[in-house]
């Protein structure tokens, strides 16, 4: 099973091959609420046709998330509106304020409901990275202790990526490569290349790039999560694993999709 993970200011999603798992902490209850739905096949025809081509594999990793394609959908809008504010009629001016100030609002909302104001996403993506290290050591149901030995330190991590497009937009940011959303995009997909690329094809420039992403997670984007937060993680992987191997019975698959749907909206945008 290959797996990925994201985390937010209460809890967090783990994907396996053909499910997914979400947790969050409900305030009411005391308690974390479990759910589980079904994933895009990730191991179809077309999708892997897809994973073979450069670049274009880059952008569909980044936007088959349903919250990224309505974040490039805002973007776009909030883009169009900052043109429109620009232009000389009053009313094109406040249609552009108004497109422009519902990409902000978005925005906000967004990072609020991803990261909070308590820094606790630190601790949940902390957790993420140990439980899925852990997992793919023992390639089953992982055990506390295997999941506090693991580390939270992961090269795989969207932080380190973001390292990657950063070299890329100062090494070909200059290039005729399109205007706006197109040379983003484009730049985007050349630093997943050089993201998934083996260490032994670029060595010096790999250790580089992935030791400043490193740093990054040690300081800034992870912490060392507390007991709760890793045994609900746990829980959350071992969950995955029963579902993915087909150990759970349909009524308890009937449960946890229930849980699922009644997960916050902006989880369900997210995915």
């Amino acid at each position: 099973m290959k797996t990925a993970g994201s985390s937010r200011k209460n809890g967090m999603t783990l994907y396996g091959d053909r499910y997914a798992v979400t947790f969050w902490y409900d305030k009411k209850k005391r308690d974390y609420i479990y759910g589980l739905y079904p994933t895009a096949d990730q191991n179809g025809e077309t999708v892997q046709k897809i994973r073979k081509i450069p670049v274009i594999r880059g952008l569909y990793s980044l936007f088959r998330n349903p919250g990224m394609l309505v974040s490039l959908g805002v973007s776009t809008l909030s883009a169009a509106g900052a043109m429109l504010t620009l232009q000389e009629k009053k009313g094109l001016k406040l249609l552009g304020s108004v497109c422009l100030g519902a990409g902000y609002a978005y925005l906000g909302a967004l990072l609020y409901h991803i990261f909070g104001i308590d820094g606790k996403v630190r601790e949940y993506h902390g957790a993420e990275h140990k439980v899925i290290g852990a997992y793919e050591k023992a390639q089953g149901r992982i055990t506390q202790e295997q999941a506090e030995e693991s580390s939270r330190i992961s090269r795989r991590c969207g932080t380190n990526f973001i390292v990657y497009y950063t070299a890329s937009q100062a090494a070909f940011g200059w290039l005729p490569l399109g205007h706006g959303l197109l040379q983003q995009s484009l730049i985007a997909g050349l630093a997943y290349e050089g993201f998934r690329l083996p260490d032994e094809k670029a060595p010096a420039l790999k250790e580089v790039l992935n030791q400043a992403g490193d740093l990054l997670q040690r300081y800034i984007t992870t912490a060392e999560p507390d007991k709760e937060k890793l045994e609900a993680a746990r829980q959350a992987m071992n969950l995955l694993v029963d579902a993915e191997s087909g150990k759970l019975s349909e009524k308890r698959l009937a449960y946890f999709k229930k849980n699922a749907d009644r997960r916050p909206w902006m989880d369900k945008l997210i995915g």
